[in-house]
């Protein structure tokens, strides 16, 4: 799932920032209006910045062993 998420975020990047410098321009004859183009700058900036922030609150899931494991009588679970 965060794969693909980062395929999904790394695509749209790609597509806002080279319709933004005017790629579409030598093959369609479309240009970007300056407004749009600032916005699709902008808008690749705030991703980028929320997934930095996404990452930082990241925190990888513990892994059970058999150390870390106590026996309850409820069930095993994983002290910490």
């Amino acid at each position: 799932m965060e794969n693909n998420r980062f395929l999904i975020i790394a695509v749209v990047l790609i597509i806002l920032i080279t319709t933004a410098a005017g790629i579409l321009f030598p093959f369609f004859g479309i240009l970007l209006n300056p407004i749009l183009a600032a916005a699709a700058v902008g808008l690749s900036s705030v991703t980028v910045v929320s997934n930095a922030l996404r990452l930082k609150r990241f925190k990888p899931p513990m892994i059970a062993t058999a150390s870390s494991l106590v026996n309850a009588s409820e069930g095993a679970y994983v002290k910490r």
